[in-house]
């Protein structure tokens, strides 16, 4: 990897780790108050002094995270000499202990799967990130249950471009549903209802079913309305498993 792409990748992470506590200019008041709530029912200052390991797909995963500073690692379960390592400073993949040399282009995209993983694991946490950019949509209805609607966008880093909606039950703020639409790969969009919700020392983690739109006319935001009339396509479910979370004192 020559020396340009390297400054440029350290660029892109470093924009991502400034996330936390700057609330950007852009997100509107109400959005900010919903997911402000959502983040607290979910674990609250937990996310911030906690190691969290879970199993996704086969590859372990761990969490490590002191106030701003955080290690994301997700290990090989094909081959569990390799391990890729995203900190708030770089993204770096080893077997054993020595480096794996990787283009720009291959760095980028192994970074945006793990954070990719991490991030569906902990949200509503990254939702407070600077990057995020919050609008409210107004309250609806979802299988008769009444839910406030946010989308949000990332105005930088690994998940510029990308666009996310997600519904808060109104009276016990969890986080019950998610669509997303990553523009910038052409995955189109998806959305997930959240299933098997449990806490591990005080974190709520939950699982997700996968839904698919059967034609591709209509927009993130129309998701809920189609899964109220059942006309998305039921898929995959998306598991985490062995979920072990250890606090970590001041």
């Amino acid at each position: 990897m020559n020396m340009k792409s390297t400054l440029w990748i350290a660029m892109v992470f470093a924009i991502v780790a400034c996330g936390g506590n700057k609330t950007p200019k852009e997100s509107d008041d109400k959005a900010q108050q919903v997911v402000k709530e959502a983040i607290v029912k979910h674990g609250g200052i937990r996310f911030l002094k906690s190691i969290v390991r879970f199993e996704f797909k086969g590859d372990q995963y761990k969490i490590t995270r002191r106030s701003s500073a955080y290690a994301y690692e997700r290990t090989s379960g094909a081959d569990p000499t390799l391990r890729d390592v995203l900190t708030d400073t770089r993204f770096r993949r080893a077997r054993f202990q020595d480096a794996v040399e990787m283009s720009a282009q291959d760095s980028l995209a192994a970074a945006k799967s793990l954070l990719s993983v991490v991030q569906f694991a902990q949200f509503p946490y990254f939702l407070n990130d600077w990057q995020a950019i919050k609008q409210y949509l107004g309250e609806t209805t979802i299988k008769s249950e009444p839910y406030h609607k946010v989308k949000v966008t990332f105005s930088e880093g690994l998940n510029a471009g990308d666009t996310y909606v997600f519904w808060f039950h109104r009276n016990n703020q969890t986080l019950d549903y998610l669509a997303f639409d990553f523009e910038v790969d052409g995955s189109g969009a998806r959305f997930r209802a959240a299933t098997n919700p449990r806490e591990v020392e005080g974190i709520r983690f939950a699982d997700y079913v996968n839904y698919k739109l059967k034609t591709k006319k209509f927009k993130v935001e129309e998701l809920d309305e189609l899964f109220n009339k059942d006309e998305l396509e039921r898929g995959t479910t998306v598991e985490l498993q062995n979920i072990q979370v250890d606090l970590i004192a001041n």
